[in-house]
């Protein structure tokens, strides 16, 4: 994972996105902001790009249904956010998350 400062206002942003998922009980294992922001590339248009590792996933699409659910509360930068489960986030063949892995950032949670 990569050693990259965020900016404070996009760090507070995945925080309180962060907290809106837990205050739903969602469990989390990793949040992983990858993308623009992690790359230290971001510009004026940027959205914030976030992985989101829980067991409750129990497949991509719903964790997609789940988590852009949850981005309807946040207006100011958009989040384009992804969910893995544990075991698929371990899979050696995906290019979005061998980036992830290699380019991400992992935030506290």
């Amino acid at each position: 994972m990569a050693k990259k400062t965020i900016p404070i206002k996009i760090k507070k942003e995945i925080k309180e996105y962060i907290q809106i998922l837990k205050t739903d009980k969602l469990p989390i294992n990793k949040v992983i902001l990858y993308g623009s922001y992690a790359k230290g590339k971001q510009h004026q248009w940027s959205d914030i790009d976030l992985c989101i590792i829980s067991p409750k996933f129990k497949d991509a699409y719903c964790a997609m249904q789940y988590l852009l659910l949850k981005t309807i509360t946040k207006p100011k930068h958009p989040i384009e956010p992804v969910g893995f489960s544990p075991k698929d986030f371990k899979d050696k063949y995906s290019s979005l998350i061998d980036e992830i892995k290699t380019t991400g950032i992992e935030i506290p949670v």
